[in-house]
């Protein structure tokens, strides 16, 4: 990532890496606890262009990435800890439906 920061800056560290990467059918996790930190909604935007599926788990209102990702969680509250606890939670209950399904393939 270091490189393409240093060669393209940090508003398209996550888009360009969707870019590179990213085949239709792959999924997009993306969290911001603002909804609003623009390298997360370039990758989103990207995302959508390369037709791959895309979860957000934003914080406060949403922000401006409400909206963006096929499936959003938004953690409504003020305190940015506080949100984060909650999206690391969500992170673990995730794993936890999505790792015994991946053991079947």
């Amino acid at each position: 990532m270091g490189a393409i920061c240093t060669d393209y800056g940090f508003y398209d560290s996550f888009a360009r890496q969707v870019w590179a990467f990213g085949q239709r059918g792959d999924l997009l996790l993306a969290l911001t606890t603002s909804g609003n930190s623009r390298n997360v909604l370039r990758a989103l935007e990207e995302a959508r262009k390369r037709g791959l599926t895309s979860i957000a788990l934003l914080g406060r209102d949403g922000g401006s990435a409400k909206g963006m990702a096929d499936v959003e969680m938004i953690v409504a509250g003020d305190s940015t800890a506080r949100i984060q606890e909650a999206h690391k939670f969500l992170l673990h209950v995730l794993c936890q439906i999505v790792e015994p399904r991946l053991a079947k393939m």
